[in-house]
């Protein structure tokens, strides 16, 4: 049976001046935006207003409207909805407008798991709370989400009216604000729903699954989903699903693809490091390769742990940090291990839940293939041999700037990868030259550019 959706706008407000006319991110009014997700989410529509502009807004949308008199301004919102649904017959459902961010994908999965019964929707509230004094929710065990009370918003389902108090609460799969305040409308304002999509395997190592993770928990203020390419491991599957990350999502503003080659993208899309000499995305950023829309070091995302605190060169040294990623498919790890017999080595791997900054501030020279380790020695200073895993590495823009690129790695002799580390090591002057270099090459703001580029195409859908 269709569902009426009345959605309740007076042209006042005590805490928010006109704030269902306020706009979302995208600049749609919200009252429009919940009145067109309710209808996509194939509700029959009603907009109950006791003001003009709203009014002549819904129906320039193409709503239905309730004109209801000055009266109701004060009435519970439920009164509202019982007048203005008073001919109908079936099921109603409240949308308040200033309960954001709401979609029609929401809408629906709520609609398909309401029962028969009177049902709110509600978010987990993970705080304390008090009243006159008194604690009314007892001491939470924050990381057990079966403790959390639940704050009903402004979204209810009736079977039919009479309108009756719900006797359900569906917690929403993601966080709604209940927007009273310039800072509720704040945390709106810019929201986004963004999915990223990465690749990780054998062939292209974890740098890409890093990369997006570093990009993903610094923009938790909005909704995030990290899905996989098809062709990725079931270690960097499990690798994410245990940081419980969001891995569907309906309604993206904004696709960011790491995959390597991005040939026929959802728009608006963001490329990241897309190789392919087709750019078909929005923005395509390529911090080591010479071609796309933004290129160069500007664009390196770093994660916080190297830039704490600069490397400090010394003059005498005792051994050499080896890493070459989760996968490390041309072996250049044993092939270390075979050159350097007399050599001190640190060999850390993703497994070994290593801080890596730390390990690298404990070693006088790193070697590494040429991803996006490079970049984050860089930052830190510490001088660096590049052995490079495959051909596509060997085209990488940050080579040779503050590091000691060698080639393609399964060609290089081991005896002369032994007189090129002994060199480096005996010489002070070169590595603090390289540190210098390095240090000099990164600046550490690369992540804050591409978040900022990622959220102008979710919100305006070009480039910046």
């Amino acid at each position: 049976m269709n569902t009426l959706a009345v959605i309740p706008a007076r042209g006042g407000s005590q805490s928010l001046k006109r704030k269902n006319l306020l706009p979302n991110a995208s600049g749609v009014p919200l009252v429009l935006v919940s009145a067109r997700a309710a209808r996509d989410a194939g509700c029959t529509v009603i907009v109950s207003t006791d003001d003009p502009e709203i009014r002549s807004l819904a129906e320039l949308d193409g709503h239905q409207v309730h004109v209801r008199g000055a009266g109701f301004a004060t009435v519970p919102v439920d009164d509202v909805v019982e007048c203005a649904a008073a001919d109908w017959q079936g099921p109603i459902l409240l949308v308040q407008p200033t309960v954001q961010p709401v979609t029609a994908a929401l809408l629906s999965w709520f609609l398909g798991n309401v029962e028969v019964v009177p049902t709110a929707l509600g978010v987990e509230d993970r705080h304390l709370l008090w009243h006159d004094g008194h604690l009314l929710t007892g001491r939470l065990e924050r990381q057990q989400s079966a403790s959390w009370p639940v704050r009903e918003m402004g979204v209810r389902w009736w079977p039919s009216a009479p309108l009756d108090p719900p006797r359900r609460v569906i917690v929403a799969p993601h966080p709604l604000v209940d927007i009273d305040t310039a800072d509720d409308y704040q945390q709106i304002s810019g929201r986004l729903f963004i999915r990223f999509h990465v690749r990780a395997n054998q062939r292209v190592g974890w740098g890409h699954m890093h990369r997006v993770l570093t990009l993903a928990e610094g923009m938790q203020h909005h909704d995030i989903a990290i899905d996989v390419t098809p062709d990725t491991d079931l270690p960097a599957r499990r690798y994410l699903a245990d940081r419980g990350w969001k891995q569907e999502m309906d309604d993206a503003d904004v696709v960011v693809y790491d995959k390597l080659e991005v040939l026929d993208p959802v728009h608006p899309s963001v490329a990241l490091e897309n190789y392919s000499p087709y750019l078909p995305a929005t923005v395509t950023i390529n911090a080591m390769y010479g071609h796309g829309d933004y290129t160069g070091a500007d664009y390196a995302v770093v994660r916080p742990e190297f830039l704490v605190r600069p490397y400090e060169v010394r003059e005498d040294t005792t051994h050499v940090m080896v890493m070459f990623g989760g996968t490390d498919p041309a072996g250049l790890t044993d092939l270390a291990l075979d050159a350097l017999p007399d050599v001190e080595l640190d060999v850390v791997r993703p497994s070994d839940r290593r801080g890596v900054a730390a390990a690298m501030h404990d070693a006088d020279l790193l070697l590494t293939s040429g991803g996006r380790t490079v970049f984050e020695a860089a930052a830190l200073g510490i001088p660096t041999i590049v052995l490079c895993q495959n051909m596509r590495e060997l085209s990488h823009t940050h080579l040779g700037v503050g590091n000691l690129p060698m080639g393609l790695g399964r060609l290089v002799d081991p005896f002369h990868l032994r007189r090129v580390v002994r060199s480096v090591l005996d010489d002070y002057d070169l590595r603090l030259d390289l540190s210098l270099t390095a240090r000099g090459s990164v600046d550490g703001l690369g992540a804050g550019r591409v978040r900022r580029i990622i959220e102008h195409v979710g919100l305006y859908g070009s480039k910046p």
